[in-house]
């Protein structure tokens, strides 16, 4: 099992940080000993099967299937584009995602239409066909939903998948294991480790929000925020991009107004300010061999020809920062008060907050409509 880090999102600092001036503008609050709860978790028996089964995949080989129509079952490429909506001609953009061009699908298992999916059981490799579908919120929009569309299909290939049996004569082979017990001891010890680092950063997400609220804040570094500003629209398109969005509706969808925009910016800000001013007041730094014994060990993961090449393109001090702050949230880990709660009624907890936030949008979409009833 490999570590990887999210360089790509991760701080956009550089400038800012190279010139030291963050802490310059912050008092910093208490931030030892704070108080918040640590998750304490484990590995279920399905955590481990699912995470086996995906391993499996990566050696998941597919014949191509002649001489036959295709079935439930069989693994396809496809080609499904809307060419009407509620009868009226529909021409897709470049990255409509209501269509789809290649696409792989395993007949049954739903991922595409299912009218589509249904109507590929029976045609045969090159067969074109038009489907009307009734279009739900399960694959489109709303403002798409309840539409009824005509949509062209095309069957590339047909294929069967060949899955290799997971027995100790595959881990030997191929994972360089003796038996599959072997292996799965390690899994799980690897999955627990990052199960354990996914709710590490959930902790000092809550211990940062606590410091940051408990410090005085006096102005920002100009280059600093826009640095934040230009990382903070970077996500957002990226974002917009996976689900096949354009950015001005992916920021409607996620409630991201000027306002929202403004207060998460200057809460990137903070937290930078926060990291070096900790770091700073504790002596915490990061050398240059550091980086370098880091970078050795990544750099082939993210397919880099050399650590030195990998350096080049993000930068020493955009490395020394992601180490930093690595440093900087593991001593307010170690030094804060933690109390220890199990996973699953950190679910619980999740699952009551999310059910009290649908309620509070479902009020305030009443609240709408009575004060559009009032207007009328």
């Amino acid at each position: 099992m490999k570590k990887y880090i999210k360089l790509a999102a991760a701080f956009a600092f550089m400038a800012a940080f190279a010139t030291g001036c963050g802490k310059d503008y912050v008092k910093l609050g208490e931030y030892k000993g704070i108080e918040a709860e640590r998750v304490v978790c484990e590995i279920t028996d399905e955590e481990l099967a699912e995470a086996v089964d995906g391993m499996i995949d990566d050696y998941v080989t597919y014949d191509e299937v002649t001489g036959r129509a295709a079935k439930e079952g069989d693994s396809v490429n496809v080609d499904y584009v809307i060419a009407k909506l509620d009868g009226e001609a529909y021409e897709p953009e470049d990255d409509d995602y209501y269509s789809g061009y290649g696409e792989d699908v395993v007949i049954g298992e739903e991922y595409i239409y299912p009218e589509v999916e249904k109507a590929l059981i029976g045609m045969n490799k090159g067969d074109k066909k038009t489907v009307t579908a009734k279009l739900t919120d399960d694959f489109v929009d709303d403002d798409m939903a309840g539409k009824t569309a005509e949509i062209e299909v095309t069957l590339n290939e047909i294929s069967v998948e060949n899955r290799p049996d997971y027995n100790d004569a595959f881990v030997k082979e191929n994972l360089d294991y003796e038996t599959t017990a072997e292996y799965e001891a390690d899994l799980k010890e690897q999955l627990l480790k990052e199960k354990e680092e996914e709710y590490k950063y959930e902790t000092v997400s809550q211990i940062m929000q606590t410091i940051i609220d408990n410090s005085k804040f006096n102005g920002y570094d100009k280059e600093m925020y826009a640095d934040c500003e230009e990382e903070y629209n970077s996500g957002n398109e990226q974002m917009a991009a996976m689900y096949g969005m354009e950015l001005s509706d992916y920021e409607e969808l996620a409630g991201i107004d000027e306002d929202t925009r403004k207060e998460d910016i200057l809460s990137m800000v903070h937290e930078h300010q926060v990291i070096e001013a900790i770091a700073q007041a504790e002596g915490i730094t990061v050398a240059d061999t550091e980086v370098n014994e880091f970078v050795e060990g990544i750099y082939e993961d993210y397919q880099y020809e050399s650590a030195d090449d990998f350096i080049e393109d993000y930068g020493m001090e955009y490395l020394k920062y992601y180490l930093l702050s690595d440093k900087v949230y593991d001593f307010l880990y170690d030094n804060a008060k933690l109390t220890d709660i199990t996973e699953e009624e950190y679910n619980e907890r999740l699952e009551a907050e999310y059910e009290d936030y649908e309620e509070d949008e479902e009020a305030d979409g009443e609240e709408i409509e009575l004060e559009e009833e009032d207007e009328e």
